[in-house]
C-alpha cells in the first residue's frame, strides 16, 4: 500500500522550505518527511521551524536546536530531582517521651 499525502502548492512549498532550512536532507528523504513532518520536527527539536519560516525567519541550526533541547531536558531532570527530594524529605521528628518518665 502506498501512502499518499495531498497538499496544496503553498503547503508543499512550506514543508519543502522547512526540510531544506532545517538541513534534514542529510538525515532522511523528503518523501519520508512529508508523510509525517511533525514527527520529524519533534525528533530533531525543530517544532518552531514552520512558524519561523512563515514569519520570514530561518529556523534554528541543528546544533542550536540540540543545545536548547539538551538544556530543557536538564531543567526537567533537575525539577524531577527536586520534586523527589521534597517528597522524600523526612518529617520532623517529635521528641521521644517515655512512659517511664511521665
Amino acid at each position: 500500500m502506498i501512502n499518499e499525502v495531498y497538499l496544496t502548492d503553498e503547503q508543499l512549498d512550506l514543508w519543502g522550505n522547512v526540510y531544506v532550512h532545517c538541513h534534514f536532507e542529510n538525515k532522511f528523504r523528503f518523501d519520508e518527511f512529508i508523510l509525517n513532518p511533525w514527527a520529524y520536527l519533534r525528533i530533531e527539536h525543530q517544532e518552531s521551524a514552520p512558524q519561523c519560516i512563515l514569519d520570514g525567519y530561518l529556523p534554528l541550526l541543528p546544533e542550536q536546536a540540540k543545545l536548547i533541547a539538551d538544556y530543557w531536558h536538564e531543567v526537567d531532570q533537575q525539577k524531577k530531582t527536586e520534586n523527589i527530594l521534597l517528597e522524600c524529605e523526612s518529617p520532623k521528628i517529635l521528641p521521644y517521651h517515655s512512659k517511664a518518665h511521665a
